[in-house]
This record gives C-alpha cells, structure tokens and sequence, in this order.
C-alpha cells in the first residue's frame, strides 16, 4: 500500500466522505492534475483491501502504546447522527510517554433504542461492579486495580440548568401578573421552529438582515441532548433581535406574529438569562477539554461557577423579581 493510497484512505475517513468519491470524474482529473503518474485505487480495493491493512496496523499502533500504560480511562456516549440513527461511542483516553493525553475510539456501533432511561447513575455502577468481578475473576490479569466510576461533570451542569429553568420553579418566584414573562426561553423555541419551518419567513430575516447590517446567520435550534445549545439559541436570538422583530412586525403578515415579537421587558430577561447560560456554558467548554486531564479541574471549576452565580448575578431581573 503506497503512502498515498494510505493518505488518500485517511482523508475519506476523517472526512466521512463516501467511497464513491474516488470515481467521481472530477475528483479523477483533479488527482490527475497533481499526479499524471498515481493511479486511484477502485472502491472494492480503498473499502476492503487498503482498509483492512490500516485498521491492523493501527491497531497494533493502540496496543503497543496501552501495553506501556498502567491506568486508562473509558467513556461511553450515546449520540445520535445527521440521520437521526442512535450510536453508541466507547473511547478510552491515556497518558503517552511524553505526558500528552490521547484519545482513542475503541468501538462504534449502531444501537437500535427501544426505550429510555430517565435514571442511569444506578446502571453505570451496576456495568463498573461488574467489570471489577469480570476483572478479579481472569486468570490472565496478575495484578487487577480496581475501576471507578466518575459521573459526567458536563452532564451534571447540564441537568443543574435544566432543573434550574424549569417553569415550575420559576413561577414561585413570581406574581400571577408576571407569568408573561416566563414565556422566554420557549418564546426562543417557538421563534426558532418557525424559522427552520418556513422559507418565506427564512428569506424575509435575510433581507431584513441586509437592511439592518447585521450577520446574515441564521436562528439556531436548541436540542435537549446537545449540551449548551439553549445558551447558543439565546445569544443568536440576542445577535438578531431587531431583524427578528422587524420580520414578525412585517405588514405582509397582518400581525399574524405580533406574539412573537420580543418587548423590552423580555430582551431584559433574555439578556439576564443567557448572562447566567454563558457561565455554564464557559465551563461545560473547559470540562469538556480533550488535551488534558479534567478531573483535576471539576471542583475549581464548580466552585468558581458557584462564586460567579452568587455574585455577578446579584443584580439580575431573577434576583431583584
């Protein structure tokens, strides 16, 4: 296997591009332009051929470097694709020669979900005791350390700001006169489905973007399992405001949207609201590193996050209401 069959191997994967890539023409004439002389391989020999030699010898690669290692750690992610087919991800993270901390995909495999756990903290610490007795019990293992298991910090703030959010909570805090304004956060929501729902109110943002200089991004969707994304929403919904309430305000409409038009009262609280997101937000980001351990950094991060909500947030709409 020549290093540019490998490179062009390489290129396909990371990408996630398909196989047929390499017969289309234009790709053919482009390789050809770089290299009259190289040959691409057909799909048949890239897809088996060339893909099984690299996964053996990339595999060998990862044992040899774990054999060197005394502790990993394993996670395990369940995430959904473009397609909306369920995965379940197992990676395992270690430390090299050099202290530079790697991260390796050990399996990825397509999980069909037939129902969902609202409450898995007791089924991970079934899967690690489990592990312990497998572990104790191979005669192959001389000397076994035991496995522990650590709760996602990122998660963990996650569910603190969904509970925290949450309608029910909120309306404790306020008056029956004010319940208006709890309508923010899912006033966002609703904004943004349109938007993704409608062409003609998709252009119409566009233009009105145009005419007020502002970007020409679109309005985000926030998804319950893709951490910080209600954060993203509101300061997208902050970014466009005015071209926002210039499109729903639109006479075309005949106030069909008025509803939906953001108040001053309402960009106050969105303001206040995506203020406390973005704390979270700046620390889910750094719980989430890959180039270094995190552990060391959850009880820092909390408690600074902790600091930040009790002070900088003394003067916000939620705790003067």
């Amino acid at each position: 296997m020549s290093k540019i069959d490998t490179d062009l191997l390489k290129f396909i994967i990371s990408a996630s591009i398909p196989f047929r890539v390499i017969e289309n023409v234009f790709f053919q004439r482009f390789v050809s332009k770089l290299n009259k002389k190289y040959r691409v391989p057909n799909r048949v020999k890239i897809s088996k051929e060339l893909l099984e030699k690299e996964y053996g010898f990339t595999l060998k690669i990862i044992r040899d470097e774990l054999s060197k290692t005394e502790a990993v750690g394993l996670t395990i992610d369940l995430w959904t694709s473009i397609q909306s087919y369920p995965y379940l991800g197992v990676t395992i993270h270690f430390f090299n020669d050099d202290l530079y901390l790697q991260s390796k995909a050990l399996e990825v495999k397509h999980l069909p979900v037939f129902g969902v756990v609202t409450e898995n903290a007791s089924n991970v610490i079934k899967l690690c005791d489990y592990l312990n007795e497998s572990l104790s019990e191979m005669s192959s293992i001389s000397k076994h350390q035991e496995i522990f298991q650590f709760n996602c910090a990122a998660h963990i703030l996650n569910l603190v700001l969904k509970k925290s959010f949450k309608i029910e909570g909120l309306i404790r805090n306020f008056e029956i006169s004010d319940l208006s304004e709890l309508d923010d956060e899912y006033k966002c929501r609703k904004i943004a489905a349109l938007y993704h729902q409608s062409n003609i109110l998709s252009d119409l943002l566009n233009s009105k973007q145009a005419l007020l200089g502002l970007k020409s991004n679109e309005i985000i969707q926030d998804v319950p399992t893709r951490w910080n994304s209600t954060y993203l929403l509101m300061q997208r919904i902050l970014e466009q405001v005015d071209a926002i309430n210039e499109v729903f305000g639109d006479k075309s409409f005949r106030k069909k949207y008025d509803h939906l038009e953001i108040s001053d009262d309402e960009l106050a609280m969105l303001k206040d609201s995506k203020d406390i997101f973005q704390y979270f937000y700046k620390a889910t980001k750094e719980l989430s590193g890959s180039k270094y351990a995190t552990i060391s950094i959850i009880m820092p991060t909390f408690n600074c996050l902790k600091e930040a909500m009790g002070t900088d947030c003394l003067d916000s709409l939620f705790a003067n209401t």
